[in-house]
């Protein structure tokens, strides 16, 4: 007994049709009708969208009350197939009776129609779909005669619709390939499962007895279709009527079979206990999971029952065979078959899709035989007309993948997992856990953020809407708030969904600190709401991915920080950091590929040390000036034209000095790189050019990329390096004449790294392991001492530095004298020379 099948519905003047569903009266209620009161409830609160009047006068249902009013379900997805292939057959003998043509088709025709139609498709919109179809394809196919429409009639015999399945792209084969082996749960006694296993082959029969076996089942495997036994062990059948009921001696002695008809088991009985519990699960986890109640020969199910399971959920009742296992193979194989075919339409409605297809007619040469090859299959999305410009359609999604995105591993690892939960929202639904709500990116500008986004959009086969922040508040008010429920209620239309809001902080900004105004609070208030309460149901899940410059490791004290509210509703927030060496030199590499240009790889590699702090936007800067001033000088770029851009981006104009200005720079820089390459740490770069307000300057190969964690001594070191401009000086121009400005940003370098050492990792031995804010650092009773340790500190270094530097002056004499001869140094000339220190 399967209460899935189609039912035969009485025609009368009152029958309505309300959002899909037909309401009709029927004089004989079915066993799993809803009580009559129920649905004339329901019929009362289905009113009109505009005019709020109900569908249903009471005059109407005054009447319906009078008999008995029957809901009938909407029509499945196999019904709709039925339908399809019904009209194409009635079409089919029309023209076979009125001009003796046969009309025949592939199997796979009523499908192609159904999922041309799309995931929504009822009984009518298919009869109409098909009754086009079919005319129109054969006007196409007479239009190839050049005479009038009778001859080509009288002289066509027959016509084939043909369903090329050779070249269907990889997202199309799955709606029609059912050959997969089906997977069957059974809910019960393990008897039973291996006679299905005996009576099913063909079928993998998978069991469990209790509810997290189940679960876990149901978790690892693709499970089509689940059986319920509702007594696993035979329970008593009361086939005599008890004794203590009184027998009236006029009447029939057979009772038993009256008596038995009454005798039902009531739901709640402590022995349906184990199979109602995971009935209740599956039914809260997996609503759309095909159910069946199995009974065997000595455990039958009554129909009181059976009503009681299919208005909760269950599609029917199968019965086990003693002997003929034909019949039950067969009757579950179709079960599973509609199962895939109603799974495949349901993907096809929730991403809004639809099948689409071209058709080419052939003639045979007697013009006796014709073919109509249906091929060049896709899908599409069927995107509403207001939606039209806020959903990206396939053809729009960018072409960026995963692979694509230069570094941020974590970040890409983090996204893809959540690609593969909105491709399979099944699997977190089987585990237990709610839905994620979204992932925020944040870092530095330029570091790729928007960049995973398109990734993500590529990667995802759902619906991706991009918006921007900033777009949400305009001058009108209450406009923001509007926005962003505009924005969540498009994406839940086309759920599973990403959307994507760019540069988040424009509304997301800590509030109450005079960061963000009115507008903003509210789009923002708003924002809270929709992603609190999108995520109720967990099988068209709704992913909002986010992006903002802003470092949320600041904390809601920090200016302009985003507001700790917002973040808190992300699942994960991931850094997306700079490029490290590695990245950038992988950047580089494939950019310049794209190119004509002769820039070598040593070039490339100098160039990704030097650049330590650019993010792949900088880099991208550079080669684009690289190129243009290329073009000006109308030659091929090369490592001279890509460092001068480099230098350019960075450090800006040259300026022209003196000889006796470059000489002190010179000595200057060399004692930078000297103290550099003993604490072992080779400089990337060195010049004495002047740009922008300096004079030269020392690049260290990875400034940026500093161990996480570092000792007091390689502080200390860090602090030599520093000194290293001015201790030199004071070597060659003396105690006074070595005191120059061109130290400027290394004592404040040194006094930063020298202030961390005692305020923040306790390094000091007179202040003692404490970590101190900077309001007690600078302005509390310590901070006049904190100020002599500090200055202790530097000085104490600057003397160890100026020892050094007398010690190693022929070395950097060395070093001098070619950077005077060639303006600047890489680090492998450096080496060279310095090496000689080592020794």
């Amino acid at each position: 007994m399967v209460y899935d099948a189609p039912y035969y519905v009485v025609r009368i003047d009152d029958v309505l049709i309300s959002h899909g569903i037909l309401y009709s009266l029927c004089f004989k209620s079915a066993h799993a009708a809803l009580p009559p009161q129920t649905i004339l409830d329901a019929l009362e609160t289905d009113t009109h969208p505009q005019t709020l009047q109900p569908y249903f006068p009471a005059a109407i249902r005054s009447r319906m009350a009078t008999g008995y009013p029957v809901m009938f379900n909407h029509l499945r997805t196999h019904h709709l197939q039925h339908i399809c292939l019904a009209e194409f057959q009635r079409l089919s003998r029309l023209f076979q009776k009125q001009y003796n043509l046969k009309i025949t088709a592939d199997r796979l025709l009523p499908s192609v129609l159904l999922f041309a139609e799309g995931g929504h498709a009822d009984a009518r919109s298919i009869c109409t779909r098909t009754e086009l179809f079919f005319k129109n394809e054969l006007f196409k196919l007479f239009l190839l005669w050049e005479t009038e429409l009778q001859t080509a009639l009288e002289q066509l015999h027959s016509l084939h619709f043909k369903i090329e399945t050779d070249d269907m792209p990889d997202n199309v084969t799955p709606l029609f390939d059912n050959t997969e082996r089906h997977e069957i749960l059974l809910f019960g006694n393990a008897d039973n499962a291996l006679r299905l296993r005996e009576a099913l082959p063909r079928l993998e029969i998978h069991h469990a007895d209790n509810t997290p076996g189940a679960m876990k089942l149901l978790h690892e495997n693709d499970i089509h279709l689940v059986l319920l036994e509702l007594f696993p062990a035979p329970h008593p059948a009361r086939k005599t009527p008890p004794a203590t009921i009184p027998v009236r001696n006029d009447a029939p002695q057979d009772y038993a079979p009256t008596i038995t008809a009454f005798n039902h088991i009531p739901p709640g009985a402590s022995s349906l206990k184990t199979p109602r519990h995971f009935f209740k699960t599956l039914r809260e986890h997996l609503p759309a999971m095909p159910l069946y109640l199995l009974e065997s020969e000595k455990s039958r199910i009554d129909d009181e029952l059976l009503a009681t399971f299919v208005r909760a959920g269950a599609r029917g009742k199968l019965t086990l065979p003693g002997n003929d296992r034909d019949v039950l193979a067969e009757e579950i194989t179709s079960i599973c078959t509609q199962a895939f075919l109603h799974n495949m339409a349901d993907g096809l409605a929730m991403q809004h899709k639809i099948l689409s297809f071209e058709t080419v007619p052939t003639l045979s040469h007697d013009k006796k035989h014709a073919v109509i090859r249906l091929r060049e299959f896709s899908l599409r999305r069927a995107v509403s007309a207001p939606d039209s410009r806020q959903v990206l359609d396939d053809m729009e999604k960018p072409a960026t993948r995963f692979d694509d995105v230069i570094g941020a591993t974590d970040a890409k690892n983090e996204l893809q997992y959540f690609v593969n939960f909105l491709k399979n929202p099944k699997k977190a639904a089987l585990s237990g856990y709610r839905p994620p709500k979204g992932v925020l990116l944040y870092g530095p500008p330029g570091t790729g953020k928007t960049m995973l986004a398109r990734a993500m959009a590529g990667e995802s086969d759902v619906a991706f809407i991009p918006a921007t922040a900033s777009n949400f508040v305009t001058k009108w008010q209450g406009s923001g708030p509007e926005s962003v429920r505009n924005l969540f209620m498009r994406a839940r239309r086309y759920a599973p969904a990403i959307i994507f809001i760019d540069e988040i902080d424009a509304i997301g900004r800590t509030r109450g600190k005079g960061n963000t105004g009115h507008g903003e609070e509210m789009a923002l208030n708003a924002l809270f709401t929709e992603m609190d309460g999108f995520a109720l149901d967990p099988g068209r899940p709704v992913f909002v991915l986010a992006a903002t410059n802003f470092n949320i490791e600041d904390g809601k004290d920090a200016v302009g920080a985003i507001d700790p509210a917002l973040t808190r509703r992300f699942d994960r927030k991931i850094l997306v950091d700079l490029p490290d060496r590695d990245n950038r030199k992988q950047y580089l590499t494939i950019m310049l590929r794209k190119r004509t240009n002769k820039i070598t790889q040593t070039m490339i590699q100098r160039l990704a040390e030097r650049s330590a702090g650019y993010s792949l936007a900088n880099l991208e800067t550079v080669l684009e000036l690289a190129f243009r001033m290329a073009d000006r000088k109308n030659r091929p770029a090369d490592d001279e034209i890509l460092e001068e851009a480099y230098e350019l981006n960075r450090h800006g104009e040259k300026k022209d000095w003196s000889s006796d200005s470059l000489e002190r720079v010179a000595r200057h820089e060399a004692g930078h790189a000297y103290l550099c390459f003993l604490a072992g740490r080779t400089p990337a770069y060195l010049t004495i050019v002047a740009r922008g307000n300096h004079g030269g300057y020392t690049e260290y190969a990875g400034s940026h990329e500093y161990a996480p964690m570092n000792t007091r001594d390689e502080l200390l070191s860090r602090i030599r390096t520093a000194l290293g401009g001015r201790a030199s000086e004071i070597i060659y121009y003396g105690e006074d004449g070595g005191i120059s400005s061109g130290a400027a940003g290394d004592l404040l370098s040194a006094t930063r790294i020298a202030r961390a050492m005692i305020c923040t990792c306790g390094m000091d031995e007179l202040i003692g392991p404490v970590a101190l804010s900077e309001e007690e650092a600078t302005q509390g009773p310590l901070a006049g001492k904190i100020t002599e340790r500090i200055a202790a500190i530097i000085q104490k270094e600057l003397l160890r530095a100026i020892k050094i530097i007398r010690e190693g002056k022929p070395v950097i004499d060395k070093l001098v004298n070619k950077l005077l001869e060639k303006n600047k140094l890489t680090g492998e000339e450096m080496e060279t020379i310095l090496k000689t220190a080592r020794k």
